[in-house]
């Protein structure tokens, strides 16, 4: 992990936030198997299915958009920075 990477565990904790997310998705019936991906995710009202993001995706995105968020927000995520 980058150094980047380390920080931003440590100021947002991606890990439980992730699996706190995934487990609130999946208690209330909004998660299913997805048939065609063999994967865990929704099927929206076009009938395709969208599997959920990886934990490793999720944090790529946080990596690659944080400039974004900062841009967006200046006193949020500031730290990250």
């Amino acid at each position: 992990m980058s150094a980047f990477t380390n920080k931003m565990e440590s100021l947002f904790p991606v890990e439980r936030e992730y699996a706190r997310c995934v487990t609130a998705l999946n208690r209330t019936g909004i998660l299913t198997l997805l048939l065609k991906s063999e994967s865990i995710g929704v099927i929206g009202t076009d009938g395709k299915e969208y599997p959920i993001p990886t934990r490793e995706q999720v944090v790529e995105l946080f990596i690659v958009k944080h400039q974004t968020f900062i841009t967006i927000n200046p006193n949020s995520l500031y730290a990250l920075v």
